[in-house]
């Protein structure tokens, strides 16, 4: 069954690997925590630095590409530095996502705004690809503010 589904979808699988083949191999690099950034992803899903939003779009690209989750924590790392930053909703936003139904299966292919292709696994029509997600509400938020905390997400790397 795989193998008729990665026929079905290979153009949108394919379409996947050549976006994250360019990405660092961060699974892989271990450097032991160098502190915190005055770094944070708002709620919007803009990249702030000691109090300026970074708005060249390359250095949100690069910065994503070196973000890894930890243990709820999001860190920047390279192979010999390893910066804890804050992240309020989520690092990576989807600014598209497209339906394709072949054969009975469907994929999602979702793109971010970072530019990530990612294809969510092809599946039988109607099971669940995403998964709705609460965070704790954040000390000194109030019921109203909280209750848009489940927000549907997706894993959009595995490394």
């Amino acid at each position: 069954m795989t193998d008729k589904l990665d026929t079905l979808f290979a153009d949108l699988l394919a379409s996947q690997d050549t976006a994250s083949a360019s990405l660092p191999p961060v699974h892989l690099w271990k450097p032991k925590l160098s502190g915190d950034m005055d770094m944070i992803i708002d709620r919007e899903g803009r990249w702030i630095h000691e109090g300026g939003e970074i708005k060249r779009p390359a250095m949100v690209k690069l910065f994503a590409s070196i973000l890894v989750l930890e243990e709820g924590d999001y860190f920047l790392v390279t192979p010999v530095e390893k910066w804890r930053i804050q992240v309020e909703v989520a690092p990576l936003f989807v600014i598209s996502a497209e339906r394709e139904t072949r054969d009975g299966y469907q994929a999602v292919k979702l793109t971010t705004h970072t530019g990530d292709v990612v294809i969510r696994p092809p599946t039988s029509s109607g099971d669940a690809s995403l998964s709705l997600l609460r965070r704790p509400a954040a000390a000194g938020t109030s019921a109203a503010q909280s209750a848009g905390a489940t927000k549907p997400q997706c894993v959009l790397r595995d490394r």
